[in-house]
């Protein structure tokens, strides 16, 4: 498990105003990293900045639930209530999953800061802290991210106004303090339902184009034919599908489909990268473009009308 508490950042130049809470964020007012793509439409090795050998194919060592690790953002400045949380969600993965990687927070600057640079899955968030509120940086995630986290307002406000305003302003649900462990677990499993998020059925098979993405066997085939793909390969590219549109860092990448120990060599995410991009045929002519986002990570897009997965029984 990875608590990384994050306390001394500093605040960016440039400043946003929240119009509804009148507080300054200091951020820019979008949050769009800069995407690069050749003109022509061709990939290749100085597109992406490789400049390192492709090594050896990866070891089939991975558990099913290897793609499925959760990045969780805690913001409370109270630190024995961020390790109540914590110790909570510690308890929802079960027998043989993968832990959730938790980010915990005291300053809502702090995690402003993390979510320009960052991929988070859901927020759990207090509304009163000492520098911005986390309304504010509900309604900033909802206003300015392409695709925002999902989001829960755990607080000690539990007026019916606080409850109707947090959820008018984008919230996934309401959590009271004091919470109840087992209930705060059950809201957190059901919102995470909502967003696609949990781990689908062994059985299931996904279809995007004429690409078929079988979990049970870890298989790729399009139109009935194989492509031969690592189990890493096949894990990062089911993790690119089943994130359409949304922008993914690299930490993200790498929480997920490496270990600490195999973080030697330069750039092994965009090799990974290069190879599917080749292996899947991710170009314009097929539906698909996989973006660069300098200085954050990469981005899968549907350029073609009827994209959207399809489930096989």
């Amino acid at each position: 498990m990875t608590n990384a508490r994050i306390l001394d950042g500093k605040p960016e130049d440039e400043t946003i105003t929240d119009s509804m809470d009148g507080v300054r964020l200091p951020f820019p007012a979008r949050c769009e990293p800069v995407l690069s793509q050749p003109a022509t439409g061709a990939w290749n090795d100085s597109a992406i900045g490789l400049g390192v050998p492709v090594h050896l194919e990866d070891v089939r060592y991975f558990s099913s639930s290897r793609n499925r690790v959760m990045r969780v953002a805690i913001l409370d400045d109270e630190p024995a209530e961020l390790r109540r949380v914590e110790q909570t969600l510690q308890q929802i993965p079960g027998r043989g999953e993968q832990p959730w990687t938790l980010h915990s927070f005291e300053r809502t600057e702090d995690l402003l800061r993390q979510l320009r640079r960052e991929t988070f899955d859901l927020l759990i968030l207090d509304w009163q802290l000492p520098d911005i509120s986390g309304l504010a940086l509900l309604r900033w995630t909802r206003e300015h991210m392409d695709s925002p986290p999902a989001a829960i307002m755990l607080t000690s406000r539990d007026g019916e106004h606080d409850i109707v305003q947090a959820l008018n302003a984008g919230a996934d649900d309401y959590v009271s303090k004091p919470f109840r462990p087992n209930e705060l677990k059950a809201r957190v499993t059901a919102v995470l339902r909502r967003h696609n998020l949990q781990r689908t059925p062994a059985s299931e098979v996904l279809v995007f184009n004429d690409l078929e993405f079988d979990d049970a066997e870890l298989t790729v085939t399009r139109a009935g034919i194989p492509i031969s793909l690592t189990e890493r390969e096949y894990r990062l590219a089911r993790c690119l599908f089943a994130n359409l549109g949304r922008p993914l860092s690299r930490e993200y990448f790498y929480e997920r489909f490496w270990t600490h120990e195999e973080m030697t060599s330069s750039r092994p995410l965009d090799t990974h990268i290069y190879r599917l991009r080749n292996k899947l045929g991710l170009t314009a002519d097929r539906g698909w473009q996989l973006l660069t986002i300098y200085g954050y990570g990469y981005r899968l897009e549907s350029v073609a009308a009827g994209s959207e997965a399809s489930v096989a029984s």
